[in-house]
């Protein structure tokens, strides 16, 4: 999807914190972070290129999502899957009980 479609089906997509991964100049990999309200955020369009994965992309756009929450001091984190992204599973697995809900 195009990020210039993509911010036009945010309800205000000034300040919405889009990060992606480039190699070279193209990008391989990108992630959205979505104020719901003032503690919880949803992470978005969360995908790497095939090309891409098991290269630690995936690894480095969360990191900086959740540096990001971090920072800006949201408490809770929102995200919709399906249940055939086993990969994007696991990844989130892994953040959610080891990174997310560490204190």
């Amino acid at each position: 999807m195009p990020v210039k479609r993509m911010a036009g089906s945010l309800k205000d997509p000034a300040g919405i914190p889009l990060r992606v991964a480039e190699v070279g100049y193209v990008v391989v990999g990108s992630i959205v972070i979505v104020k719901l309200d003032v503690h919880t955020v949803q992470l978005r369009w969360f995908a790497v290129g095939s090309v891409m994965r098991g290269m630690g992309v995936g690894n480095a756009l969360m990191d900086t999502a959740m540096a990001f929450c971090r920072e800006k001091g949201y408490t809770a984190l929102e995200l919709w899957t399906l249940d055939i992204l086993l990969a994007a599973k696991r990844l989130y697995r892994e953040y959610w009980v080891s990174r997310w809900k560490q204190k």
